[in-house]
């Protein structure tokens, strides 16, 4: 078993996300809170556990930035992965 970190992005906090350049993200929150959830029930069907590591408009530009990627759903993984507890 392993754990996989998904990105935790609050309703609240999608919008500034969005207003970021970004690629490939979901127009809405709730198309991008149905596409994590059925990727989290993947991986519990999968037998694995979920992680999730929250992720705000500020934080992941800064971290863009910093490693001059683009605001896509790649660079959102590797934020995760980079952010994830005992990284």
């Amino acid at each position: 078993m392993y754990t996989k970190h998904l990105a935790d992005i609050r309703r609240e906090n999608y919008d500034a996300i969005r207003d970021l350049p970004t690629r490939d993200l979901p127009r809405t929150f709730d198309e991008w809170a149905s596409q994590r959830d059925q990727e989290a029930a993947e991986i519990l069907g999968g037998g694995n556990h979920v992680g999730r590591v929250e992720v705000k408009a500020d934080r992941f530009a800064d971290f863009c930035r910093k490693t001059n990627r683009p605001y896509d759903r790649n660079s959102l993984a590797d934020f995760v992965w980079a952010m994830r507890p005992g990284s």
